[in-house]
């Protein structure tokens, strides 16, 4: 009930992904009168809107359940429903030979791709690539160095060119343009590691492993030593980690020299010995040190950017996985956003949690999306996802033992375990026990299993436009010695994957796509470490001197423009610093111990609730959501429960007429529920003409923003102990907003303050 009336509308995307429970959960959310039985729930009218294709149920693993993706469709064929008949991916070459494989493979109810128009000028087609058996015989050509000799005959040739969606003319192939697909995520390791030794730069989607990234373990570590200064393990971690490499002898030796191994003490004035190693650890000792001071003025963030640019990680460690250090502090940035992330020391917490393994982040970023790399995922990450040529690898065969069957019936689901392996390290090494009982059950789940692994392969090959590649692996004689299992017919080929997709008329793909010169490969930029970092200090990157900078343009934000003094006649010293509250007074005024720019921040957001909502919220639960999400860490039960008062008075308020106002209606929310259009939380951007040249690009957020009778006004929240002179005070502010919503929309409007006197 609470989240039906925060939320009205529920739109699930790759609902064939979804298990019973979360189909349960979303019909008693869009029920008016949920039903205890799910089945027997009726949403209202436009309220749920799901999307999904049976064909692309790979998530098993996860208790995702294609009949469950039946049985809602089934219930939904009594109301709306509607299929696709456009397909904006897959060129017209590409959806006959789907649509004929996948026919044999998908029975019953296959429905076919639909096909576009056929294209002209670009290179298209399905091929096999025939690859040695390299357990065998190493000196033979193995997978990864065949499919870097197919990129390599694809790249930058003027006989092979494509089009995608954003090219008005066909285009010569770039990195790009390719995705690998394997059918684990173990089997990337070597082909990535081949193509970046080749000189092919590479993505990966999936799972990001931070441990290994030895730069952001070194910046961990002192992190953590800085966090923590009576923390003398973590301390030795940073004076051993990669970025100041002091060995136990090194800090042994400066220890009996009389060095002090502790961030919570003083250091010595000096130390007489000249030993170089021990000179290493005392001048570590001291940008330790120095970066303690420099620390307690920095978020969590921040600290982390500046152990980067002090100790020049870069310069000392390998710069592999660069974007995983970024996207490091990327989520320590969220973290900090979100309140998990408030002290150093939880900033510490959140670094090692990473370098652990023991988050869940999945997937990271790319520092730029538009860098030229192959593409590479396994089977499980690929959702989504499309790219021109597509190359199908690694061709083992799935794992075919099973350990447990979920059966969800209509009373209540039915479990059985068949077996539990042993793991190590990842693998599964025997069992702790298996039985050979419930065999119904478990042919089931092995029949269920291979419509997953056909669904697999539907996923993967249809993640292509233009051509399709196939590996598939040769036996070696060796191989052709062992008996045919189950007494079929031997094959050339192992056991694969990608097997039915196979058809004998597929032209292999070195036969048709000829090599040309070898000047055509496109070799990537590579600079050292040292230039970048001299390049970034005298470029003021590092350096913070910004003196050096020619501006092309200024960047500013309402809020930090100076405010309006009546009683001095000119502008007050003092600036917003994008709060509500002069600085002055957000330093002076509480209200009973809580400061007034915590209060601040959710005023604004419980009067966003009561407009969003149409007055319609529930008040009490508001304000609980409120609390947890903004309120500060290490606020007391007292300190919250006071914040919990404060908000509930201003929505009786707001709710009852309002505040008094210096010079309009005290009513506001009657106001808004009387407008015709209503906007909160508006944020803009534009662009200024500047004095010396330079455009100013203003940026921020209109608290509220409706049309009333024809005309458009501007509201902007303050919650300032002094409520007069509020509109000339801000007047700078609000001319800015006004400006802002007439050079972006074209129209005028009138803004003014509303002040909430809490």
């Amino acid at each position: 009930e609470h989240i039906r009336k925060r939320h009205r509308y529920f739109l699930i995307d790759e609902f064939q992904d979804t298990n019973p429970l979360q189909a349960e959960i979303f019909f008693y959310l869009s029920s008016k009168n949920p039903k205890e039985n799910w089945r027997e729930c009726v949403p209202e009218a436009g309220t749920l809107f799901i999307v999904g294709d049976p064909k692309q149920s790979i998530y098993r693993f996860r208790n995702a359940d294609v009949e469950s993706f039946g049985n809602v469709k089934e219930l939904f064929e009594k109301q709306n429903m509607l299929a696709l008949t456009r397909n904006f991916r897959s060129g017209a070459k590409l959806c006959d030979y789907f649509n004929s494989v996948f026919k044999k493979m998908l029975l019953p109810g296959f429905e076919e791709i639909p096909k576009p128009e056929k294209t002209a000028g670009e290179l298209q087609g399905i091929f096999t690539c025939s690859i040695d058996d390299e357990k065998k015989d190493p000196q033979k050509i193995t997978e990864p160095m065949r499919i870097a000799e197919a990129i390599e005959r694809l790249v930058n040739r003027d006989q092979y060119k494509i089009r995608t969606k954003d090219d008005a003319e066909p285009r010569k192939i770039k990195y790009s343009d390719i995705m690998i697909i394997t059918s684990g995520k173990a089997k990337l390791k070597p082909i990535m590691k081949h193509l970046n030794e080749a000189g092919i730069l590479t993505r990966v989607e999936g799972a990001v492993s931070f441990g290994k990234n030895k730069a952001l373990r070194a910046i961990a570590g002192i992190y953590s030593a800085v966090a923590d200064t009576n923390d003398i393990v973590a301390l030795y971690g940073a004076l051993t980690g990669g970025l100041i490499g002091s060995s136990n002898n090194d800090l042994l030796k400066y220890k009996e020299g009389g060095g002090i191994l502790s961030l919570a003490k003083p250091l010595p004035d000096k130390n007489d010995c000249h030993d170089e190693d021990v000179i290493r650890v005392g001048k570590a000792m001291e940008k330790l040190k120095e970066l303690c001071a420099k620390a307690v003025k920095l978020s969590p963030a921040a600290f982390f950017v500046t152990i980067m640019d002090d100790f020049k990680v870069y310069e000392s460690i390998e710069t592999n996985d660069l974007e995983v250090v970024y996207y490091a502090l990327e989520l320590l940035r969220d973290a900090e956003r979100s309140g998990i992330a408030v002290t150093l020391k939880d900033g510490a917490a959140y670094l090692k949690k990473l370098c652990d393994e023991t988050s869940d982040v999945e997937r990271c970023l790319s520092l730029d999306d538009n860098r030229d790399a192959v593409h590479m995922a396994n089977l499980h990450k690929v959702k989504g996802l499309e790219a021109p040529i597509v190359i199908l690898a690694a061709a083992s065969s799935f794992p075919s033992q099973i350990e447990k069957r979920i059966e969800y019936g209509s009373d209540r689901p039915q479990g059985y375990l068949f077996r539990l392996g042993k793991n190590n390290n990842g693998l599964k090494k025997g069992s702790y026990f298996k039985t050979e009982k419930l065999t119904d059950e478990s042919n089931k789940e092995k029949e269920a299993g291979k419509e997953e692994r056909k669904r697999l392969v539907y996923v993967a090959a249809t993640r292509a436009r233009n051509v399709l590649i196939i590996n598939r692996i040769k036996k070696s004689p060796d191989d052709e010695k062992e008996p045919a299992k189950n007494k079929t017919q031997r094959s050339e080929w192992k056991t694969s994957v990608w097997k039915d997709l196979f058809e004998e008329t597929l032209p292999d793909f070195f036969e048709i796509v000829k090599e040309f010169a070898a000047e055509a490969k496109i070799n990537a930029e590579t600079a050292t470490a040292a230039d970048l970092y001299k390049e970034a200090e005298n470029t003021c990157v590092i350096n913070k001197n910004r003196t050096a900078e020619d501006a092309t343009y200024n960047v500013d934000n309402p809020s930090r423009l100076r405010l309006s003094s009546k009683a001095a006649g000119k502008e007050n010293t003092n600036m917003a610093e994008g709060s509500d509250i002069d600085m002055s007074e957000e330093e002076q005024r509480q209200t009973d111990g809580v400061p007034a720019a915590v209060i601040g921040t959710m005023i604004h957001r419980l009067m966003e609730m009561l407009v969003s909502s149409k007055n319609r919220t529930d008040v009490n639960g508001a304000v609980e959501e409120i609390v947890k999400e903004y309120c500060p860490v290490g606020f007391s039960d007292g300190e919250r429960k006071q914040l919990k008062k404060v908000l509930c008075e201003v929505a009786e308020k707001i709710r009852n007429g309002g505040y008094p106002q210096e010079k309009d209606s005290p009513d506001i929310l009657g106001i808004l529920l009387k407008a015709d259009k209503v906007y909160c939380e508006v944020p803009f951007c534009y662009e200024e003409s500047g004095e010396d040249g330079a455009p100013t690009v203003w940026s921020g957020v209109m608290d509220v923003v409706y049309r009333l009778d024809g005309e458009w006004h501007i509201v902007d929240y303050k919650t300032n102990a002094d409520g007069g002179g509020l509109d000339d005070k801000y007047q700078n502010q609000l001319a800015v907003y006004a400006k802002a919503f007439k050079a972006i929309t074209g129209k005028a409007a009138v803004p003014r303050i509303y002040h909430i006197d809490k």
